[in-house]
């Protein structure tokens, strides 16, 4: 797994750690959702269990199901849990409280950190970057408690 777990330890942040809590799902067509994305994803030329998958706040009630191959460093990460054998992670621009609950466990997120180096046969600079991989997305606007789709994109075939 690509994902580090360490549950209720505490330690210095290393380059590339981030601590998010663990968080519960109080809402159960948000679980359903997150399992037909699962369901959908399994069909796929490119589903790995390491993808992780992402439920995004976004401003004016929109929230984004996503899957992508990398944990990256830049972003709110606000909590996370486990979902189907994967790490579903809660970014965006907050915890919406109607939807996740705090625990007080956390969860040590280990983040796609760039290598470089320089190739000692022709002196050129080397840079690590992963292939950038949202393969799916669907969005949905969250109002009065329930999930309406604003539409579904996906690389699947």
């Amino acid at each position: 797994m690509r994902y580090f777990l360490m549950v209720g330890l505490y330690f210095a942040y290393g380059q590339g750690v981030r601590q998010v809590p663990l968080v519960e799902v109080k809402n159960a067509e948000l679980l359903s959702i997150i399992d037909s994305f699962i369901d959908h994803e399994r069909k796929c030329y490119y589903y790995s269990k390491d993808l992780y998958i992402f439920v995004t706040i976004l401003r004016h009630n929109q929230v984004y199901i996503s899957s992508e191959t990398t944990l990256w460093p830049q972003g709110e990460y606000w909590g996370c849990f486990f979902r189907d054998s994967h790490l579903v992670v809660v970014n965006g621009i907050r915890l919406d409280s109607t939807l996740f609950h705090k625990t007080d466990r956390r969860v040590a997120l280990r983040l796609y950190t760039p290598q470089r180096g320089v190739d000692p046969k022709t002196g050129v600079e080397i840079l690590d970057y992963p292939v950038c991989g949202t393969y799916s997305y669907w969005v949905y606007f969250y109002i009065g408690g329930k999930f309406i789709s604003d539409g579904k994109s996906t690389r699947c075939k």
